[in-house]
């Protein structure tokens, strides 16, 4: 069976039409989980994210945890009937902000570097339901060149892969970061490239 769309070196398909890249094992069922909350305020940087920002009364104010034993970015919400494409499915734009979320947070928290995002692949192989709880999770698979390569899934509640995503960011120098974050600090420093 053949994918639609170009082929990629970016992205390689296989034959059936999955990503070419494999997530990381699922911990076993009623394994606990140290998980710590992500806060912008913990890295030195104002925010008023759509996404994230428990601050926002516009936004999702999903909270994003990093799970430190699986080296991964983690959070769950529930897609309201506000945010459907199709009248059961979340539309397609809700699923590709909370995964560049959970992924620049893996940037963040994992790699420790500030970057925005230059391209992406995904593949949508289940719909993600309005009204049921979904699990984002987002990792860092490499680097190159100024870019890291980071990956991400939506599952359900069942485990499934519903959209699986992964791209590339590119990493900030510090002129950038003070004119995407508006601040000049250590932390900016130590986050960003010379």
């Amino acid at each position: 069976r053949s994918c639609p769309g170009p082929q990629s070196a970016f992205w390689p398909r296989t034959s059936l039409c999955e990503p070419a890249y494999t997530s990381p094992p699922d911990r076993p069922r009623g394994t606990e989980v140290a998980r710590h909350l992500l806060d912008k305020r913990e890295w030195d940087f104002p925010s008023s994210c759509w996404v994230c920002e428990p601050d926002n009364p516009e936004g999702l104010r999903i909270p994003f945890y990093y799970d430190e034993e699986a080296r991964q970015v983690v959070a769950e919400f529930t897609p309201q009937p506000a945010f459907s494409g199709a009248p059961e499915f979340a539309h397609g734009g809700l699923s590709m902000a909370l995964l560049d979320e959970a992924m620049t947070w893996s940037l963040i928290s994992i790699a420790r570097r500030w970057g925005v995002m230059r391209r992406a692949q995904s593949v949508f192989s289940r719909p993600v339901r309005i009204g049921q709880r979904h699990e984002v999770r987002a990792w860092i698979e490499g680097s190159h060149g100024f870019d890291l390569v980071a990956a991400g899934e939506i599952r359900d509640s069942r485990g499934r892969v519903c959209v699986a995503f992964r791209a590339d960011y590119y990493v900030m120098t510090q002129d950038e970061a003070a004119r995407a974050y508006g601040v000049e600090s250590e932390i900016a420093r130590e986050f960003t490239r010379a």
